[in-house]
């Protein structure tokens, strides 16, 4: 399955080395039902826009892992255009480059990091 995700430096560092990725946690504070990390199949210029405020967009990474890797779930997001919206989204609990093939790295988000590191200094989110 052809996915996206918006990660730190940090964390795309850490998957281009090798390593392999784990998070349990579930997403105090947002409303979704995704437990560790999450994915997307939406174009990224397009979810940029509702996820723009809860990840950190230093890299957008499309990689291909196979979807028994990946648990379904909703995600309740801000809809750009007003109001909200319901999002299915896909997550796991770890990956490494052993589950997912990197076909596309890009770091044209990154400007927004510094954004939501203002956003995370002034309390508007987690």
């Amino acid at each position: 399955m052809i996915v996206h995700r918006f990660m730190s430096e940090a964390e795309y560092k850490l998957l281009m080395s090798g390593a392999t990725l784990r998070n349990e946690k579930p997403h105090i504070g947002y409303r979704t039902t995704s437990v560790g990390f999450c994915f997307f199949t939406e174009p990224p210029d397009q979810a940029i826009h509702w996820l723009s405020g809860c990840c950190d967009p230093d890299y957008c990474v499309t990689m291909d892992i196979d979807a028994k890797h990946l648990r379904s779930s909703i995600g309740h997001y801000r809809n750009p255009d007003g109001g909200t919206m319901d999002k299915v989204e896909y997550c796991c609990t770890s990956y490494s480059l052993q589950t997912a093939k990197v076909f596309d790295a890009t770091d044209k988000y990154r400007e927004l990091t510094e954004l939501r590191r203002l956003m995370r200094m002034m309390g508007l989110i987690y």
